[in-house]
């Protein structure tokens, strides 16, 4: 089977997320197929809440242009909706080892970073 280069990046970032992290992944996937989460006004929160989970954390990728792509990703209290924090990253070229480095980043360096997001 044939995947995109964010479908591999994404798949490894879970990967790696459920073995450095404390948090389970609830499976939204079908559900989040369902809808445009970039449009959608609140809906991964509200799919992460059905599930139980505590936080949802959805991303964005946006083309700049032919070389350059950015991925931002959100994390989202459910109780509240309210934005933990947001990051992002620029890369170039669409290619799987530069959306496999970006992902990786952006989980090393952000994500699981201790103290990452929290109130200062």
């Amino acid at each position: 089977m044939n995947h995109s280069p964010h479908h591999i990046s994404i798949s490894a970032l879970r990967h790696r997320f459920e073995e450095t992290s404390t948090h389970d992944i609830a499976p939204v996937n079908d559900a989040a197929h369902a809808a445009n989460l970039q449009a959608c006004g609140g809906c991964d929160v509200d799919l992460a809440q059905k599930l139980g989970a505590d936080l949802a954390i959805t991303g964005v990728v946006q083309k700049v242009s032919n070389l350059i792509l950015s991925l931002n990703i959100y994390l989202r209290d459910t109780r509240s909706g309210r934005l933990v924090t947001s990051m992002s990253a620029d890369f170039r070229g669409n290619t799987d080892e530069s959306w496999q480095r970006t992902a990786s980043y952006l989980l090393r360096n952000r994500l699981l970073a201790p103290n990452y997001g929290a109130p200062q």
